[in-house]
């Protein structure tokens, strides 16, 4: 478990850059919070991902709809499994005036054009008594004055109720006793049932779904109806594409509307003697005018595609990382003060032993030996006074400005020359495979960052007169290694001087001084404006200068001098001599 906290910071996905790479292994700071709060949104995200994405395969989202009305001048609707039913509600008796044998009232069908043609009974059935229905037919719509051979004739169906008559009947039909009629037409028998059959389309699986709509009329024999049915079919196109469009089309009869006059019974019967030019004499209790509304409608339906799915979710998604801004704000926070806290421990190493916790707030080491002599409060009030001056030390402005002064030093202290130098500088490689394995033990190339003090083990802090101690030769060794005249490292000992006499190291400088004067006194002047390449000359004269004690010098003073003149003779690779200093002065000549 403690393996899985102590990597879920690699899941953070709201890392905040690095600037200045203070760790080589990672560009980006991370953190636990962070992490967290990846697994939270992104479990979220992902599971809205897939809710949405199973509604869509469902066709559960609703698609982008649109409705329009058109006028039309030509349609066509063919009527098939009985879409259109006439139904007699008989609250009174239990005859029914519809069927074939003992006939009362005769449904005849009339196809509306010239009404040439003789109707067609429709009868009701045992299995559907009471009951009427229309199985088939075409019913047309033109108005189109262009003359189009390939359309057909305009066609309405004209359903009228007629009171029966032998002379009408057709084979196998006959009509009841006129008594038995005149009987059933005096009496109140209830409503009509119009149920005409419409659909719609369902947009999950594009099928056509079928529902009913009913209208009621009075069965009034004494005062019948003019009933006129306007039959309003729908175009809708739909695109079902997933990535592209993919059209299709679908005609149906989506709604009807309905008419009614009251007339008298001969009305019809007179209707259809005109259009037909035929004497029709008929008593009618009722009739329905069939027709198709040149008023459609037109609809467009476009399913949700797999892009417009995605932007859906990615626009939520956008709304859940909202989130990422409290993560990256406290990564950014929390990157800030580490980096100043590793400042702030480069000069204060004790400072290590409080660390910050992940709410970025100073806590005291448990283990730490010396927790008890430190107050709290104290702690944070110095560490907040620091951690300002790290801040302004970690401005690029301030870290130029130092690097400044330091090349201004180094230009002070040794030239120019020497930086130009530096730039021609670098190891020689080895091809003795023992050296290149000493290398990488050795300090070239070596990166120690500030978490490389080990605060368990002993370290050392600043002292500086144990710094003079330790460091004093190293500085008077690199101003004899540089390129500079005599006389400019004399000016120099001269300005340091003062300072090194304060921290009690002034017998080595005096030597040096010494050496000067014994060069000064021999009337070797110009010595000091020659470069140390060309000092071999001279080496001799200070040799014997020294060697027969020509200045009354103290023995430590004429030590360090022979240390100095062996010195340069070193570095010279001119010199002929090597001093040794015995309790008194010989000469050795040793080659180099």
């Amino acid at each position: 478990m403690k393996k899985i906290i102590n990597t879920i910071d690699k899941l953070d996905i709201f890392g905040v850059p690095i600037s200045l790479l203070t760790d080589g292994k990672a560009t980006l700071h991370k953190s636990k919070l962070g992490g967290i709060v990846t697994i939270l949104i992104g479990s979220i995200s992902l599971t809205y991902f897939l809710y949405v994405m199973v509604l869509w395969i469902n066709h559960q989202i609703p698609p982008i709809v649109s409705f329009k009305q058109q006028t039309i001048s030509y349609a066509e609707l063919k009527l098939s499994n009985s879409i259109i039913q006439l139904e007699i509600q008989d609250f009174l008796g239990d005859v029914d005036p519809f069927r074939k044998e003992n006939n009362i009232i005769t449904p005849n069908l009339y196809r509306v054009t010239t009404i040439n043609e003789k109707p067609i009974p429709l009868f009701s059935s045992e299995d559907k008594p009471f009951k009427i229905s229309i199985d088939n037919g075409t019913l047309v719509l033109n108005h189109d004055d262009t003359g189009s051979e390939d359309r057909l004739e305009m066609t309405q169906f004209l359903l009228v109720l007629e009171s029966c008559s032998n002379l009408t009947a057709v084979p196998g039909s006959y009509c009841a006793d006129e008594n038995v009629i005149n009987q059933y037409i005096s009496k109140f028998h209830g409503l009509l049932f119009l149920t005409i059959k419409l659909n719609q389309l369902n947009y999950s699986t594009g099928e056509l779904e079928e529902i009913k709509k009913q209208y009621y009329t009075a069965l009034e024999p004494s005062r019948p109806l003019y009933s006129q049915v306007m039959l309003k079919q729908q175009e809708t196109i739909i695109d079902n594409g997933i990535l592209f469009n993919n059209y299709k089309k679908y005609y149906f009869l989506n709604n009807y509307e309905l008419i009614n006059q009251q007339v008298d019974n001969f009305f019809i019967s007179q209707v259809i003697s005109q259009m037909s030019r035929q004497k029709q004499e008929f008593k009618s209790f009722g009739c329905y005018l069939f027709r198709i509304d040149n008023i459609a409608v037109s609809e467009n339906i476009a399913l949700p595609k797999l892009g417009q799915i995605l932007a859906q979710v990615g626009s939520i998604v956008q709304v859940i990382f909202l989130l990422k801004y409290i993560a990256v704000y406290y990564n950014k926070m929390l990157l800030e003060n580490q980096l100043l806290f590793e400042i702030v421990t480069m000069y204060y190493p004790e400072i290590k032993k409080i660390k910050l916790n992940y709410f970025n707030q100073l806590e005291i080491k448990q283990n730490s030996q010396n927790s008890s002599e430190y107050s709290i409060q104290n702690i944070k009030y110095q560490y907040q006074t620091f951690s300002k001056r790290a801040k302004e030390k970690c401005r690029l402005n301030n870290i130029l400005y130092e690097i400044s002064r330091l090349q201004f030093i180094i230009q002070q202290q040794f030239g120019d020359q020497v930086l130009q130098q530096s730039h021609q500088m670098g190891g020689k490689l080895s091809n003795n495979c023992l050296d290149h394995q000493n290398s990488k033990e050795s300090n070239r190339l070596t990166v120690k960052p500030a978490n490389s003090l080990d605060i368990e083990n002993e370290y050392i802090l600043l002292d500086p007169q144990k710094y003079y101690k330790n460091n004093l030769g190293i500085d008077i060794l690199i101003l004899l290694l540089s390129n500079m005249t005599f006389l400019e490292i004399h000016n120099k000992f001269q300005t340091n001087l003062i300072l090194i006499q304060i921290n009690g190291y002034s017998s080595f400088f005096n030597s040096i001084k010494v050496l000067i004067s014994v060069m000064v006194n021999n009337d070797i002047y110009d010595i000091f404006y020659f470069k140390k390449s060309q000092f071999s000359i001279y080496i001799d004269l200070i040799y014997l200068s020294v060697k027969y004690q020509q200045l009354q010098i103290g023995e430590s003073q004429m030590l360090y001098s022979i240390m100095i003149i062996n010195l340069i003779s070193t570095f010279t690779k001119n010199c002929k001599y090597n001093i040794n200093y015995n309790g008194l002065f010989t000469k050795n000549f040793i080659l180099f």
